[in-house]
């Protein structure tokens, strides 16, 4: 399927189109943190000359809607609904439209499990907030951080202790990350850990180690909030118009769905290999000289 009929393009943003190899600028409480709305130029002109071509453009990231809200507000390079927590979420105008949330027999059982390790740190994602634990990590004061610093009322940042709780509020939860090695408290071991890996065997939830985090989620990937946006948006969006960018494991899934599909070279050999197509890395400026060289007239 050619190129030229690209009507449509969705994009990873870390290590795909905003690199993660540049050294932190903000030291919030005694942790380091990156500009994460740090595109460069290159990049936001080649996404403005995409819509002014009639492509529409749009955003599909494992982020929480508060860590996309600010680059959607400072630039003009995005005009199609924005999917987040990995197809979990998409917002259109500042609203949440669709949401899928973890089993609520999964929200129990971490209940039981932060009654029982009281040594954890938490950060929960909701359509419209975060709550996260008085217990401290690099997670929960990053939260905090982007709190103070890109403040947004309706996705407000509040403190829970689920140890004390028996249930969670609505029960509406769309991501919950972990940290096993929270500050000056004792870490977990590994079979203490795998009390949270295990969580996948109480509902419907993908579970995810990163070193000392666990990141938990509802059973959905990018594509499907592609295919929300498809029957609810615009039902024009195909697998053969719509170009897809991305380096990760959670992009495989469109990788695999886009007959355009475009992995960045700095991407892992094994997710390259599902790609259509592949660009130049995301510290070269690779999405922006592809979109200039094969998707503008």
């Amino acid at each position: 399927m050619s190129l030229r009929n690209t009507k449509f393009v969705y994009t990873d943003l870390d290590d795909t189109i905003i690199t993660s190899k540049k050294d932190a600028k903000f030291l919030y409480k005694g942790q380091h943190y990156k500009d994460l709305f740090d595109v460069p130029p290159e990049v936001v002109q080649a996404f403005q000359k995409l819509i002014e071509q009639g492509i529409n453009t749009g955003i599909a990231t494992g982020r929480d809607y508060r860590k996309v809200y600010p680059l959607l507000t400072q630039t003009n390079m995005f005009n199609l609904p924005t999917i987040t927590d990995d197809g979990a979420c998409v917002y259109i105008n500042n609203k949440c439209v669709k949401a899928s949330y973890i089993d609520k027999s999964v929200i129990d059982r971490l209940i039981v499990l932060a009654k029982k390790f009281k040594n954890i740190s938490y950060s929960i994602n909701t359509p419209f907030g975060v709550y996260v634990s008085k217990n401290k990590s690099w997670w929960t004061l990053q939260d905090e951080f982007f709190n103070e610093k890109y403040h947004n009322e309706m996705f407000k940042l509040r403190y829970v202790d689920l140890s004390k709780v028996s249930n969670f509020y609505n029960d509406e939860i769309t991501a919950i990350t972990i940290s096993t090695r929270p500050i000056a408290l004792k870490p977990l071991n590994q079979r203490e850990i795998d009390f949270f890996i295990d969580l996948n065997n109480y509902g419907n939830v993908t579970v995810t180690k990163y070193k000392q985090d666990v990141v938990i989620r509802p059973n959905e990937s990018k594509a499907s909030g592609i295919f929300w946006v498809k029957n609810n948006f615009n039902n024009k969006i195909t697998k053969d118009n719509t170009v897809c960018f991305g380096d990760n494991h959670n992009d495989v899934d469109l990788f695999k769905w886009s007959n355009l599909s475009v992995a960045v070279n700095n991407a892992k050999d094994v997710y390259k290999t599902f790609a259509k197509y592949q660009a130049d890395n995301c510290e070269n400026l690779g999405v922006a000289k592809f979109i200039n060289q094969f998707l503008l007239k």
